[in-house]
């Protein structure tokens, strides 16, 4: 078992049961009844030999051994990362590759200023981190990720026995040694640096977009409030040029209404004075003519034919006007 520190391992060394006995075993597995069940596996998949033409000797168990697998098991961030230590198994990574966010920060900078040129940048690379530039893949040497096998290991960890000197159990010749088993959490520490950068560019570029932004957004609301307050100044003055010049229009108006006015009230007064004339005249003449008629009457009673003629001139006279 490993412990990897930032530059110190401690080794553990622990072994697994050579065998393990079905859980629903009852009767303690002995140590006979296990090497009988390794003698006939061995014979069972041992060459017995034959054939028609080219008969094939048969094969001959010269000696078996007890031998362990070799497994490191490297705590990592929480949890225990699992290398094989006979180096039969690997695991690859697969990843996306961001498009050069290099290029996006220089250009990001360099439109920053100006509200028409950042707004051009943001139109025209909307959608510059939604496509990848391409498929990567990431080697880790020795690293077991096999959930299935995992499981099965995890599940023996208990029965698992530490043993103060290796040379006690046999196993395997150990093709990754301590220093592959470094190299190779070495490299999953450089990859992972690699992947936790280009999550921190992203992140620091989502910051920047947001705070240019906001920057952004602040100098249009702060010249919308110097655009209202200018337009109020201005419309404050207009509507005050506007009633000084109606308060004018009007007085003039009000003068000539007045005079308009005055002319019209002389008009009705000398229009009213000749309509009393007219009639007084009329009731004038209407007097006279009954006293001409009066006249004529008593002139033709009289038989004075010359007044009765005058009169009769007057009458006639009268109603002719």
């Amino acid at each position: 078992m490993e412990r990897f520190g930032v530059f110190v391992m401690s080794i553990i060394n622990t072994v697994f049961p050579f065998t393990v006995p079905s859980e629903d075993r009852k009767v303690p597995l002995k140590r006979r009844v296990e090497l009988a069940a390794v003698f006939s596996l061995a014979e069972l998949t041992r060459d017995k030999g034959g054939g028609l033409i080219s008969k094939k000797p048969a094969e001959e168990i010269l000696f078996i051994s007890e031998l362990h697998y070799p497994f490191w098991f490297v705590p990592w961030k929480g949890r225990t990362l699992v290398f094989d230590g006979f180096d039969l198994r690997s695991h690859t990574f697969s990843f996306s590759i961001l498009p050069d966010s290099n290029i996006f920060i220089q250009e990001m900078k360099g439109s920053s200023g100006k509200l028409e040129t950042y707004s051009a940048f943001l139109s025209h690379n909307s959608g510059y981190f939604e496509k990848f530039s391409g498929e990567a893949q990431k080697l880790i040497k020795g690293l077991i990720m096999d959930k299935g096998l995992m499981n099965d290991i995890f599940s023996l960890l208990s029965r698992a026995k530490r043993v103060k000197n290796p040379s006690e159990k046999e196993t395997l010749p150990l093709v990754m040694d301590y220093s592959a088993v470094k190299s190779s959490i070495e490299e999953l520490q450089s990859f992972e640096r690699v992947l936790e950068d280009d999550v921190k560019r992203l992140s620091q570029i989502a910051r920047t977009l947001m705070k240019t932004t906001q920057r952004h957004i602040s100098a249009v609301k702060l010249e919308i409030e110097r655009t209202k307050q200018r337009s109020d100044v201005k419309i404050s003055s207009l509507m005050s040029k506007i009633a000084k010049k109606t308060e004018k229009i009007r007085k003039i108006y009000d003068k000539k209404i007045l005079k308009v006015s005055e002319e019209a009230d002389l008009k009705i007064q000398a229009l009213s004075g000749e309509d009393a004339e007219l009639q007084a005249e009329r009731n004038r003449l209407k007097t006279y003519i009954e006293e001409c008629k009066s006249q004529v009457s008593a002139a033709h009673e009289r038989r004075d034919e010359e007044q009765e003629e005058y009169w009769n001139r007057e009458l006639k006279a009268s109603r002719l006007r």
